[in-house]
């Protein structure tokens, strides 16, 4: 990180101590050993030793060792030690981020990296139980971004330290072991190779990488448990599986994974939207780039008020039947044969708009950020973020995985809203004692959109502090 004035408060350090405290504080409301670890607690007692479980685990259902071995060895341990272990691994993403996106540890867009992580559902990775989901979906996130941030000083022509390599290393064996990481990082480090290589530099550690990864990707196909799993899953989970054709399950996936964003009302999700209008306007000079930059919220907010009212009224019809007032998630899967004209209508309608909404954020960001390298990295991990997630339409789980294999699009719409706001900063600059009235009234509307920008963010850690524990209540 670029170290600029000591007199200065040092953002890092202090948000470092802040996402600390929060994430742990956070954590002693968790109601550890629920879900799927009651099963792996049962699971466990039929085996001698650590080694017979992961080879058992090996043949007849996962390819990710570690993460298997982990999980057996935390089960055996009191439920502070995970809770501890997590905060630190949260820790890593923050520091990671920081690393890649603000590269200065006097900026208080370090504040924007906490708030921005502290906005993202956290109950999501409790979703199967707090060890089981959070080994196989933040862990393999954090290790992920570590390992970028790795490349991105590497980049920059910053000093990596040996220990700094082995850390590396080890984070991309650990992320190589869960196949969504490491396809998503493999993605990720095509784009970070390609970037390597144009600029003429050494490329061995971008190179190894990737190799990793694709490694990690070989090894989960060709376990046999990872075949024997899907067979039963399709048996247990969507019968109707292997029947489907492929454009029916591309139509389910992306109809679930519309639904999950505008069905629930998602605060990174809005405002990605709103960043990308607001910056998308600001930036066009022509009247159909602003309708292309302002089609993914007017999307988001069309679909989320339908389903607010329709929320509202089932809300209602309970309350005027005697049942009281009931809040509950009104989610459900979509149907995968639609039968009502409606339910056909609503699924090609949501289909449609997923791949629009993709379209002009595409599109917007490319005008919006000036570094062509900025504009293809925020592409790029949107990119992955996104394939991995749709790569489950091979799945019968498609379904039954649920919100936690979004982890990865979350943080790419979080590094894309960073990049951005950050591009706004850059361009608009600081303000000259000279500047005119019109260079004025862009820093003021700067401030503004910088402003709207950490206030939505407030209210997602609200939100997120209320469902997390609100979940952990429910469970107690």
């Amino acid at each position: 990180m670029t170290q600029t004035n000591d007199s200065k408060k040092n953002y890092y350090m202090i948000m470092l101590f802040v996402t600390a405290a929060f994430f742990f504080a956070l954590h002693m409301t968790f109601v550890g050993f629920t879900n799927d670890e009651q099963y792996f607690l049962e699971y466990k007692k039929g085996f001698s030793s650590l080694l017979d479980i992961i080879i058992d685990r090996y043949k007849t259902d996962s390819s990710r060792v570690i993460s298997e071995y982990l999980l057996f060895f935390l089960l055996g341990k009191p439920f502070i030690f995970w809770q501890v272990l997590d905060t630190l691994i949260v820790l890593l993403t923050y520091h990671s981020l920081s690393v890649i996106l603000v590269n200065d540890k006097y900026s208080r867009y370090n504040t924007m990296v906490f708030m921005a992580i502290a906005a993202y559902p956290f109950m999501h990775v409790g979703s199967a139980g707090w060890i089981c989901t959070s080994l196989n979906y933040l862990w393999p996130l954090a290790t992920m971004v570590y390992a970028l941030s790795i490349a991105v000083r590497r980049y920059r022509g910053q000093e990596v330290k040996f220990w700094q390599y082995i850390l590396a290393g080890l984070a991309l064996v650990f992320t190589a072991n869960t196949e969504m990481s490491a396809a998503a990082l493999a993605i990720i480090f095509v784009f970070v190779l390609i970037l390597r290589i144009k600029a003429g530099k050494p490329w061995i550690y971008e190179i190894l990488g990737l190799l990793s990864q694709i490694g990690g990707m070989i090894f989960a196909l060709t376990a046999p448990g990872n075949g024997e799993r899907t067979a039963m899953e399709a048996l247990n989970w969507m019968p109707e599986f292997p029947n489907l054709t492929f454009f029916e399950k591309l139509r389910l996936c992306s109809v679930f994974v519309f639904e999950h964003f505008v069905a629930i009302p998602d605060i990174i999700f809005i405002l990605f939207g709103i960043v990308i209008a607001v910056y998308g306007v600001k930036r066009s000079n022509r009247w159909y780039k602003n309708l292309i930059a302002l089609l993914p919220i007017v999307i988001t907010a069309i679909y989320t008020l339908a389903y607010l009212y329709k929320y509202a009224m089932n809300v209602l019809e309970k309350y005027n039947s005697g049942q009281g007032i009931q809040i509950y998630y009104d989610f459900t899967t979509p149907t995968i044969y639609p039968k009502e004209s409606f339910d056909i209508f609503l699924q090609y309608a949501e289909f449609i708009s997923l791949y629009v909404y993709v379209a002009a954020a595409v599109a917007s960001i490319a005008w919006i950020i000036k570094d062509i390298n900025k504009t293809w990295s925020c592409i790029v991990s949107l990119g992955a973020g996104f394939a991995v997630r749709m790569a489950l339409l091979l799945s019968p789980t498609m379904f039954v995985s649920w919100h936690r294999t979004l982890i990865y699009i979350y943080f790419a719409f979080i590094y894309t809203i960073i990049v951005i706001v950050l591009e706004g900063d850059i361009t608009s600059g600081p303000m000259p004692a000279t500047a005119s009235s019109e260079t004025a009234v862009s820093t003021k509307s700067n401030k503004w959109t910088k402003g709207l920008v950490y206030g939505i963010l407030v209210v997602g850690i609200l939100v997120n502090i209320v469902l997390t524990v609100g979940l952990q209540i429910r469970k107690g």
